[in-house]
Protein backbone atom coordinates (compact mmCIF):
# COMPACT_ATOMS: atom_id res chain seq x y z
CA UNK A 1 0.00 0.00 0.00
CA UNK A 2 1.16 3.52 -0.80
CA UNK A 3 -0.33 6.59 0.88
CA UNK A 4 0.11 10.24 -0.02
CA UNK A 5 -1.44 13.35 1.48
CA UNK A 6 -1.55 17.09 0.96
CA UNK A 7 -3.26 20.12 2.47
CA UNK A 8 -4.38 23.38 0.93
CA UNK A 9 -5.71 26.56 2.54
CA UNK A 10 -8.88 27.82 0.81
CA UNK A 11 -10.06 31.37 1.47
CA UNK A 12 -13.73 30.33 1.82
CA UNK A 13 -15.90 28.82 4.54
CA UNK A 14 -15.74 25.07 5.22
CA UNK A 15 -19.45 24.79 4.32
CA UNK A 16 -18.83 26.31 0.88
CA UNK A 17 -15.77 24.15 0.24
CA UNK A 18 -17.62 21.01 1.39
CA UNK A 19 -20.56 21.83 -0.89
CA UNK A 20 -18.28 22.25 -3.93
CA UNK A 21 -15.84 19.39 -3.29
CA UNK A 22 -17.91 16.70 -1.56
CA UNK A 23 -21.51 17.24 -2.62
CA UNK A 24 -20.35 17.72 -6.21
CA UNK A 25 -17.52 15.18 -5.99
CA UNK A 26 -18.14 13.44 -9.32
CA UNK A 27 -18.06 16.71 -11.28
CA UNK A 28 -15.31 18.38 -9.26
CA UNK A 29 -12.72 15.58 -9.14
CA UNK A 30 -11.74 15.91 -12.83
CA UNK A 31 -11.23 19.66 -12.28
CA UNK A 32 -8.45 19.24 -9.72
CA UNK A 33 -7.02 15.84 -10.63
CA UNK A 34 -5.28 15.91 -14.04
CA UNK A 35 -5.12 12.08 -14.19
CA UNK A 36 -8.94 11.87 -14.21
CA UNK A 37 -10.16 12.36 -17.74
CA UNK A 38 -13.88 12.02 -17.04
CA UNK A 39 -16.43 10.93 -14.46
CA UNK A 40 -20.08 10.18 -15.10
CA UNK A 41 -22.40 9.69 -12.14
CA UNK A 42 -24.69 6.65 -12.32
CA UNK A 43 -27.67 8.78 -11.24
CA UNK A 44 -28.75 12.40 -10.80
CA UNK A 45 -29.61 11.87 -7.13
CA UNK A 46 -27.69 13.80 -4.45
CA UNK A 47 -24.43 12.16 -3.50
CA UNK A 48 -24.68 9.62 -0.66
CA UNK A 49 -22.95 6.48 0.59
CA UNK A 50 -23.21 3.98 -2.26
CA UNK A 51 -23.32 6.61 -5.02
CA UNK A 52 -21.34 5.45 -8.03
CA UNK A 53 -19.75 6.87 -11.15
CA UNK A 54 -17.87 5.52 -14.13
CA UNK A 55 -14.37 6.92 -14.17
CA UNK A 56 -11.78 7.26 -16.90
CA UNK A 57 -8.16 8.09 -16.09
CA UNK A 58 -4.78 8.35 -17.71
CA UNK A 59 -2.49 5.60 -16.42
CA UNK A 60 0.95 5.00 -17.95
CA UNK A 61 -0.04 7.06 -20.99
CA UNK A 62 -3.11 4.90 -21.62
CA UNK A 63 -6.76 5.45 -20.85
CA UNK A 64 -8.10 3.13 -18.17
CA UNK A 65 -11.72 2.79 -17.09
CA UNK A 66 -12.99 2.01 -13.63
CA UNK A 67 -15.70 2.59 -11.06
CA UNK A 68 -15.86 5.18 -8.29
CA UNK A 69 -18.01 4.50 -5.20
CA UNK A 70 -18.71 6.74 -2.19
CA UNK A 71 -17.94 4.60 0.88
CA UNK A 72 -18.37 7.20 3.63
CA UNK A 73 -19.86 10.67 3.88
CA UNK A 74 -19.82 12.86 6.98
CA UNK A 75 -22.08 15.82 6.30
CA UNK A 76 -20.21 19.11 6.32
CA UNK A 77 -16.87 17.42 7.01
CA UNK A 78 -15.60 14.69 4.66
CA UNK A 79 -16.13 12.19 1.89
CA UNK A 80 -14.36 8.86 1.29
CA UNK A 81 -14.38 7.35 -2.19
CA UNK A 82 -13.06 4.04 -3.53
CA UNK A 83 -11.83 4.08 -7.13
CA UNK A 84 -11.34 0.61 -8.63
CA UNK A 85 -9.35 -0.06 -11.81
CA UNK A 86 -8.17 -3.29 -13.45
CA UNK A 87 -4.63 -3.11 -12.02
CA UNK A 88 -5.09 -1.04 -8.87
CA UNK A 89 -7.50 0.62 -6.52
CA UNK A 90 -7.32 3.75 -4.43
CA UNK A 91 -9.19 5.16 -1.48
CA UNK A 92 -9.54 8.94 -1.38
CA UNK A 93 -10.39 10.79 1.83
CA UNK A 94 -11.19 14.45 1.37
CA UNK A 95 -11.96 16.58 4.41
CA UNK A 96 -12.75 20.22 5.08
CA UNK A 97 -11.82 21.88 8.38
CA UNK A 98 -12.91 25.41 9.29
CA UNK A 99 -9.96 27.37 10.67
CA UNK A 100 -10.29 29.80 13.60
CA UNK A 101 -8.59 32.55 11.61
CA UNK A 102 -11.08 32.09 8.76
CA UNK A 103 -10.84 30.00 5.66
CA UNK A 104 -10.69 26.24 5.32
CA UNK A 105 -8.04 23.55 5.41
CA UNK A 106 -8.73 21.13 2.53
CA UNK A 107 -7.01 17.81 3.27
CA UNK A 108 -6.68 15.03 0.69
CA UNK A 109 -5.29 11.60 1.47
CA UNK A 110 -4.98 8.91 -1.20
CA UNK A 111 -4.11 5.29 -0.38
CA UNK A 112 -3.22 3.08 -3.32
CA UNK A 113 -3.54 -0.70 -3.34
CA UNK A 114 -1.17 -1.77 -6.05
CA UNK A 115 -0.86 -5.03 -7.94
CA UNK A 116 2.05 -6.70 -9.73
CA UNK A 117 5.15 -4.64 -10.57
CA UNK A 118 3.62 -1.38 -9.44
CA UNK A 119 4.30 -2.47 -5.84
CA UNK A 120 8.04 -2.49 -6.55
CA UNK A 121 8.25 1.07 -7.86
CA UNK A 122 5.68 2.56 -5.47
CA UNK A 123 8.21 3.72 -2.85
CA UNK A 124 10.12 5.57 -5.57
CA UNK A 125 6.93 7.22 -6.83
CA UNK A 126 5.55 8.41 -3.47
CA UNK A 127 7.43 11.72 -3.35
CA UNK A 128 6.58 12.56 -6.95
CA UNK A 129 2.90 11.68 -6.43
CA UNK A 130 2.71 13.77 -3.26
CA UNK A 131 4.18 16.79 -5.06
CA UNK A 132 1.74 16.30 -7.95
CA UNK A 133 -1.16 16.16 -5.47
CA UNK A 134 -0.03 19.41 -3.84
CA UNK A 135 0.12 21.10 -7.27
CA UNK A 136 -3.35 19.75 -8.10
CA UNK A 137 -4.72 21.16 -4.85
CA UNK A 138 -3.33 24.59 -5.68
CA UNK A 139 -5.29 24.38 -8.93
CA UNK A 140 -8.37 23.27 -6.97
CA UNK A 141 -7.94 26.27 -4.66
CA UNK A 142 -8.15 28.67 -7.59
CA UNK A 143 -11.21 26.93 -9.03
CA UNK A 144 -12.95 26.77 -5.64
CA UNK A 145 -12.34 30.37 -4.73
CA UNK A 146 -13.37 31.57 -8.20
CA UNK A 147 -16.56 29.44 -8.18
CA UNK A 148 -17.61 30.17 -4.62
CA UNK A 149 -17.02 33.90 -4.94
CA UNK A 150 -18.96 33.92 -8.25
CA UNK A 151 -21.90 32.20 -6.48
CA UNK A 152 -21.78 34.83 -3.73
CA UNK A 153 -21.88 37.65 -6.27
CA UNK A 154 -25.01 36.35 -8.02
Amino acid sequence: MLSIRADQYINCSADDVYRQVCENYFTFQPVWDPAILAMRAASDRPIAVGSEAEISRLFRNKTESGRSTVTDLVAGTSITVLNCYPRSSETRLISCQQLNAGGTRLHVEISYTLHSLARLVAPLSANLLERALAISLRSAKLELEKGIHADEAS
